[in-house]
Parts: structure tokens; sequence; C-alpha cells
């Protein structure tokens, strides 16, 4: 798995149940099967036409939000 931080990146030996579970939640959340964020990075959830979906970073970027992490994604944004 490759770990992102700002810029940089790194190779880690860890599968994602496992970096998750090392990670504090109250700082962490799982948005998707092949991503972890750091909560404060969210700035917010919007769904699309097909009903998917997408949580939006303060870089601008956006990443869809798995279903099974919908949530996740909800508790963030007070909608739980």
């Amino acid at each position: 798995m490759r770990l992102h931080v700002g810029a940089r990146s790194w190779l880690i030996n860890h599968s994602m149940a496992r970096l998750e579970e090392e990670l504090d939640p109250a700082l962490f959340v799982r948005l998707h099967r092949s991503s972890i964020v750091r909560r404060d990075f969210v700035t917010g959830l919007r769904r699309d036409l097909s009903g998917r979906w997408h949580a939006r970073f303060q870089d601008g970027e956006e990443q869809k939000v798995g279903r099974l992490y919908l949530p996740n994604a909800r508790a963030l944004s007070g909608r739980g």
C-alpha cells in the first residue's frame, strides 16, 4: 500500500484494515476500501446525479465514498 502525506508518499507493508486499527478514529476516517483520510481534511459531501456520494477535500479534490463507508461520511457531516 502507498501512504500519501502532502506531496510525499511511502510504500508500506500494511493492510488497510491494519492501518485503520492503528490510527486514531478521532483523527482519521475510512471513506472507501482504498482510502483513509484525516477528518479535518474533509470539507464537505456531495451527491451526484446517479446517487453516489463524494467527499470534498481542502485541496479541492474529490473522492467517491464507498457505500459500506457512507455512515462514516455522514457522521462527518453531522447527518450520522
